[in-house]
């Protein structure tokens, strides 16, 4: 599986343990195998461009299986946060378990590839209005991963997505700008064109107010280079450079978008970073100079204690000026033991993980902290998983912009949030059992001098099918893009409302999710789940409440999404998922969910309708 090196203040590798053991869910293809990397941190829903991914990003390093006798750390080992998050099996890329697919001497090359359709039809999506009453339509990706490979000594590495959220059809022009290519007339039309969905303001209305958004049509590139970088294996560890995956699996601060471990749903395109990082395994490097001997060093990735140091390039906005970067430094630990005994009991796969990464940008007062913590073990029918991400800072680049659209005064913030996932689960025979909690706190009071405290989970990183992933993303996209047209028009220099959108991701909630898995087969598996969801803070629509702001207290012009009073209870979702995969390169998922919604998704008149989605998924492994 593609580890790509630690974000580089992300040095946390959590996933999904359950979704670890399950051989039916495969991870996507385009990976490579890697040790992971550290989490970068991940900022709340109003933080601008610079201060939206505040958290570190985990992940590991890619390779061929690497020759124990080669160096001190295998070339796989080169991750500052350890072997991939919930990876159970080799990617569908083939880069683990068979022969690359052209070898001349002592170099190699390989290809992986998958394709992807994914059909989608939700209704309603807007549970108060008209606009977006019905929502189908088919998107296509093309995932490859490419890889050179000199004698697991020196590799360069590529992942490249064709068509990748590209609708299906000819899909004309509804509201935005040109070009969308189009045939003309149902009647006539002969070929599809590259059109995806987005968020547009509908003509006529209001660009300040969110409700003058909806889903329209928007141009996607056909080709998008999503990572390039290298790797070199130096004896002692192993370092990397470029353009690479920030974590590798499934986190809470960060998702390579290269897996399968989502519960319900699938993955997106991940978290990158461009980055330098550096992973090793101290002891082994210790225990090979106090013998003499590099042989007495362990070189396995899979067991010991794994340490790496990483830095990110986060923003560069003048390149002839160095006071306006904002860059990253981390350093992360981990434990790996693969089997051991306690008080007779079988234990495996443990993981303890530990990091710290900073981010800071001295032209906007900006530092913020995380220190990701995680700790994940199978005690004999048992599978525990726990990933938390405490954060801290202060920084006045949020201020200086919402001030804009405030009665007050920018000042230097403080940032105090978290994120919290707990998972255990237990088998019983071909019945599998779950138990999942998620928080993430939230921030009902936008104003500029106040304490940031809201925490967005990985986009990738889904939490149920329909509640977060559609009917909250499509919310907070209109917010995001009224918020953005609201500092557009007062000249801001920053846009914090652009990370108000989540793309889907879990914010401000807190939530129990109790799951059934049926295993029918080591192929086949059903799941169902109940998805009970608080909000961590009253529903509040940063944009909208701004706007009505008009004193001292905030909590009487508080609005949410929907422009009904701030809730405590986001709703109830029931998840069904159908999985099958036929001789390891075709899976077929068919997921659906009907969605309950509570008071915080209600309207000012109190109303919000109940909704259901169904989902399929055609993927073509190789």
């Amino acid at each position: 599986m593609a580890r790509s090196i630690l974000a580089i203040l992300v040095l946390l590798v959590m996933t999904t343990p359950a979704a670890a053991q399950e051989a039916n869910e495969p991870p996507a293809a385009a990976t490579t195998k890697e040790l992971p990397a550290a989490p970068a941190p991940q900022p709340s829903p109003a933080a601008p461009p610079r201060v939206e991914e505040i958290v570190p990003d985990p992940q590991p390093p890619s390779a061929l299986p690497a020759k124990e006798e080669a160096a001190i750390v295998p070339a796989a080992a080169g991750t500052i946060a350890g072997p991939p998050s919930g990876s159970a099996e080799p990617g569908p890329s083939g880069l683990h378990g068979r022969q690359p697919l052209v070898r001349a001497g002592k170099g190699a090359f390989d290809i992986s590839a998958e394709y992807r359709l994914r059909t989608i039809y939700v209704n309603p999506l807007e549970l108060n209005g008209l606009d977006a009453a019905e929502v189908r339509y088919a998107q296509n990706r093309l995932r490859t991963g490419w890889l050179f490979n000199w004698d697991n000594k020196v590799k360069v590495q590529a992942e490249i997505d064709l068509l990748d959220g590209v609708l299906a059809g000819d899909n004309g022009i509804v509201w935005g700008d040109p070009p969308y290519p189009n045939e003309g007339t149902s009647t006539i039309a002969r070929n599809p064109n590259e059109a995806g969905v987005g968020v547009v303001l509908k003509p006529d209305t209001d660009p300040l107010a969110p409700s003058s958004y909806t889903y329209g049509l928007k141009k996607i590139d056909p080709v998008t280079v999503r990572r390039a970088w290298g790797e070199v294996a130096l004896g002692a560890g192993v370092l990397r450079a470029g353009r690479m995956a920030s974590y590798e699996g499934r986190g809470i601060l960060a998702n390579d978008g290269n897996n399968d471990l989502n519960r319900f749903g699938t993955n997106g395109r991940g978290d990158t970073s461009d980055r330098i990082l550096f992973g090793t395994k101290p002891l082994e490097i210790y225990k090979a100079i106090r013998s003499g001997d590099p042989a007495a060093a362990d070189p396995r990735e899979d067991r010991g204690l794994f340490f790496g140091a990483a830095y990110d390039q986060v923003v560069n906005d003048s390149i002839q000026l160095g006071g306006d970067n904002a860059n990253q430094y981390g350093v992360s630990a981990y434990y790996l033991l693969p089997e051991f005994n306690v008080f007779g009991l079988r234990c495996r796969d443990l993981r303890v993980a530990g990091s710290f990464a900073y981010r800071g940008a001295h032209d906007v007062e900006m530092g913020i902290s995380i220190l990701p913590l995680e700790l994940r073990v199978g005690i004999e029918k048992l599978r525990l998983e726990f990933q938390a991400a405490p954060m801290w800072g202060a920084t006045r680049e949020l201020s200086d912009a919402l001030s804009l659209m405030s009665s007050k005064k920018p000042v230097v913030q403080d940032v105090l949030a978290l994120g919290v996932m707990t998972v255990a689960d237990y088998d019983v025979g071909p019945v599998t059992l779950t138990l999942e909690f998620d928080y993430a706190s939230g921030d009902d009071d936008p104003r500029p001098d106040t304490r940031v405290t809201d925490f967005i989970f990985a986009e990738d990183t889904s939490v149920g099918l329909l509640l977060f992933p559609q009917v909250l993303g499509y919310l907070t996209a209109r917010s995001s893009a009224a918020g953005n047209a609201n500092l557009n028009g007062l000249g801001a220099t920053a846009l914090p409302s652009t990370r108000v959108a989540t793309y889907g991701a879990f914010f401000n909630a807190k939530a129990l999710f109790p799951q059934v898995t049926w295993h029918l087969t080591d192929e086949v598996f059903l799941r169902g789940g109940a998805l009970f969801a608080w909000t961590a803070a009253p529903s509040t629509d940063p944009t909208e409440t701004l706007r009505r702001e008009d004193g001292k207290e905030i909590t009487d012009d508080a609005v949410n999404y929907n422009g009904g009073k701030p809730g405590d209870y986001w709703g109830t979702e029931f998840d069904l998922r159908f999985s099958a995969k036929l001789w390891g390169h075709f899976v077929f998922d068919l997921d659906g969910a009907v969605l309950l919604p509570g008071d915080a998704l209600q309207d000012m008149n109190g109303d919000a309708v109940p909704s259901g989605m169904v989902e399929a998924r055609l993927q073509f492994r190789y």
